[in-house]
């Protein structure tokens, strides 16, 4: 919602990476998407630092979600190259 010094959105940002791991054939976790990184403030209170004072900042909880979420994400790609 709201641009950068350079005027630009954050979504410019996620497009490059995006379109980076396509064009270089790399896996781009979408934690945002993914591990509904980005919920209404009530919902994710319980995975914040603080709920009063720092919603920002992820807990314990949070990084153990993220993590679970990136070890899934990894799990789909293919663990053995053929020639």
């Amino acid at each position: 919602m709201y641009a950068n010094d350079a005027g630009e959105y954050i979504n410019s940002y996620v497009d490059v990476l995006k379109r980076t791991g396509e064009l270089w054939s790399v896996a781009v976790i979408e934690f945002l998407v993914k591990a509904f990184f980005i919920q209404s403030i009530t919902v994710r209170t319980k995975y914040v630092t603080d709920k009063e004072t720092d919603r920002l900042h992820p807990n314990d909880n949070e990084h153990y979600r993220l993590s679970l979420t990136a070890q899934y994400q990894l799990f789909g790609l293919s663990a053995t190259f053929k020639r």
